[in-house]
């Protein structure tokens, strides 16, 4: 099975968000925006309450790879519980990642 072309951030996300902890339109698209920007990630995949972003520019570093991991974990909270050990393990994994998958309850 074909993986779907790479999508380029909206100028507007259609999506209203707000529901399921989803964040807001505008905030969807700015994160979208900025991620692009800064690692080169591409929107791959949108359902309702998730969203899957492919990675082309991964953290260079272990401490942007932390960096990241905030910016994520303030992005969408539900996918992690993070202590300061478990942080350092995702920012490692994160370093790996060829993609960023979000869902929200």
């Amino acid at each position: 099975c074909a993986s779907p072309p790479a999508m380029r951030p909206p100028s507007r996300c259609n999506s209203t968000g707000g529901w399921n902890d989803v964040p807001a339109s505008w905030e969807l698209t700015a994160v979208a925006r900025h991620w692009r920007e800064v690692y080169g990630a591409e929107l791959i995949a949108v359902g309702s309450d998730q969203l899957e972003f492919q990675i082309r520019h991964k953290p260079a570093d272990h401490a942007a790879a932390v960096h990241a991991m905030k910016e994520l974990f303030a992005f969408a909270p539900d996918g992690w519980r993070l202590d300061r050990a478990e942080l350092e393990q995702a920012a490692a994994d994160l370093q790996r990642a060829e993609t960023w998958a979000f869902w929200w309850d």
